[in-house]
């Protein structure tokens, strides 16, 4: 037993040596994956969080791996497509959608295949697990959709998918005057009758398409059994539509005749100065209403947008000259141009328009997100197209590209070299500026200082009871208020110099500011400038209108308003009947 005991004891002094051999051929730095640590991984946290450990056992990495560190799981979906009568359906597009499940950063994969000669198709890499549609839309055969679940293995073989048989549908494509046209574009849709109006929102699903023949004529196979709507795009005529009934699986209906319309195209292009497409503009064509000088009708007018390579289209004009304006934020307007009759297609190209930008400080210094801006596009008393994009603090550094600043302001999105801004702030007197004939494509810095603005305050009495008046309106203006300041006067002369040529013009602007009284009939009204005189007025619908009143600024007014007269009637037609809804005007005499 001793000796039993003896050679267990050198077995184990044995074994120790072998281990401690082993280390040392591994050297100092040898380190080891922690068994007992666990990937630490919640529904909520999609960061996989590893404990590394040396050998002592002590911590010396953490790690952590996203979702797309990991190796996609992906799946090969295969199947075959096959008609009602067993026959193999070659050509066929299968369109496969896969939802990612337990993934909330996937997005919808789509993956579009080609049944083979067999009718057979194979689709690799689909993300799994996920939520699977296929859709499989044979040449001559109807539409057939799938919906399932794509579990978490290699491969899924949906085995044969049976095509029912559909209906068929020839005709042909004429213009207005019986002319067959080629090459025209034929849609088959699904009907608007019995769609609820939130289906009508959403694009019609298409259930077929082709091209008409050089004699106009096209033929369409496999559309489901009822009724359609066809819908035929040419390049060079209107688009026409028009419903069809009748459709059985099995059965041809023939001799369809789609006429489009009477009616120019004029389709064309929106691009920048580097030639880039503009998605988004906004075109508005009027058909001068002649044609080589001779009038030819009222005018017509037309709308469009241009898409994403900035094509755009214009369909159902006379034969006449045309004109049209084009915008987009951020681009001048190209307005009126002209295209004549036999132009059918055009390119219009649009500069880059100008943006201001510039400082915004007030009498203790940079004024912040307490700004109010407004921008006018275009000179003064012009129509406007869009509303200019008014940006304040670190969102104008980003779009304009630089450092932000405080009181940092930015005006951009115009359509014209011209915009009127109106600068105002608490405790700060408003300021407007017109600036004009401001360069393309270029940035124009403004830096404003507005002045200090005391406020006036002053209650609204009945003249009769001297009891507060409630909700009246009131307005404070320069002396005079029916005389209107031009803005140009009310500059600064540092400002005017800033300014120079552009303020050549002097648009007329009035300066005043509204409020309304409390339920006590008190009011304060802000940014105004006191110093170069200012007059305030009230209004109420049960009373007369007060006379103005100079305010100074340093004592509270009080605006006396008289109750006006109660005047009671009744209005009769000719056949002394009671005239509902008859217009009473009373206009005051003397003087």
């Amino acid at each position: 037993m001793a000796r039993f005991l003896l050679i267990t004891v050198l077995l184990a002094l044995l074994g120790l040596g072998a281990v401690t051999v082993m280390r040392g051929f591994g050297g100092q730095g040898e380190t080891r994956l922690d068994q007992s640590a666990t990937d630490l991984e919640s529904p909520d946290d999609p960061i996989v969080h590893r404990r590394v450990a040396s050998d002592s056992g002590e911590p010396i990495e953490s790690r952590a791996t996203t979702p797309a560190d990991r190796p996609e799981r992906t799946a090969v979906v295969s199947g075959r497509l096959r008609s009602d009568r067993g026959e193999d359906l070659p050509g066929a597009g299968i369109t496969l959608v896969a939802t990612p499940l337990g993934d909330a950063t996937a997005g919808v994969q789509t993956k579009v295949v080609t049944t083979n000669a067999y009718g057979a198709f194979e689709a690799k890499g689909i993300v799994r697990p996920s939520l699977l549609e296929v859709v499989c839309r044979p040449l001559t055969h109807q539409v057939v959709r799938q919906r399932m679940m794509l579990p978490d293995q290699d491969s899924l073989d949906l085995g044969n998918i049976i095509c029912e048989s559909g209906a068929g549908l020839s005709g042909v494509v004429v213009d207005a005057s019986g002319v067959p046209v080629a090459d025209a574009e034929v849609l088959v849709e699904e009907p608007a009758t019995g769609k609820t109006p939130q289906q009508l929102l959403r694009p019609s699903e298409i259930l077929g398409r082709t091209k008409t023949a050089d004699d106009g004529r096209f033929s369409l196979r496999g559309l489901p059994s009822g009724a359609a709507h066809l819908v035929v795009k040419s390049e060079t005529h209107p688009t026409g539509e028009v419903d069809v009934e009748g459709l059985r699986v099995g059965f041809d209906l023939e001799d369809v005749v789609v006429q489009l319309p009477l009616g120019r195209v004029v389709s064309g292009r929106v691009v920048d100065e580097q030639g880039q497409a503009i998605e988004g503009a906004s075109l508005v064509a009027l058909n001068a209403g002649s044609a080589l000088g001779v009038l030819v009708g009222q005018p017509e007018v037309r709308s469009a947008q241009s898409d994403a390579e900035g094509r755009f289209r214009f369909e159902g004009l006379r034969l006449a000259d045309l004109r049209f304006d084009a915008w987009h934020p951020g681009f001048l307007r190209a307005a009126g141009v002209a295209v004549p009759a036999e132009v059918a297609f055009f390119q219009v190209e649009m500069r880059r328009a100008p943006w201001v930008f510039g400082q915004l400080l007030g009498p203790q210094g940079p004024i912040g997100r307490a700004a109010r801006l407004q921008a006018v596009d275009g000179s003064l008393g012009s129509q406007s197209y869009t509303e200019p994009e008014i940006l304040l603090g670190t969102a104008a550094a980003e779009a304009l590209g630089i450092e932000s600043e405080p009181g940092l302001y930015a005006v951009v999105g115009l359509t014209g070299q011209a915009v009127t801004l109106l600068f105002e702030a608490p405790g700060c007197v408003r300021q407007q500026v017109p600036l004009l004939e401001l360069p393309p494509g270029e940035g124009f810095r403004l830096d404003m200082k507005l002045k200090a603005a005391t406020p006036v305050r002053g209650q609204v009495v009945d003249s009769r009871t001297g009891a507060g008046i409630a909700d009246a309106i009131v307005r404070g203006g320069r002396l005079g208020t029916g005389r209107r300041l031009s803005t140009a006067e009310s500059l600064s002369a540092e400002l005017r110099a800033l300014l120079g040529p552009m303020n050549e013009q002097r648009a007329s602007l009035p300066e005043r500011v509204e409020t309304r009284s409390d339920a006590e009939g008190n009011f304060q009204l802000d940014g105004l400038d006191v110093a170069q005189g200012v007059e305030v007025t009230a209004r109420h619908p049960e009373f007369l209108a007060s006379e103005p009143v100079k305010a100074s600024g340093t004592e509270e007014l009080t605006l006396s308003l008289t109750r006006g007269a109660v005047l009671q009637g009744q209005v009769w037609n000719p056949r002394r009947d009671p005239a509902v809804g008859a217009r009473v005007v009373v206009r005051a005499s003397g003087t």
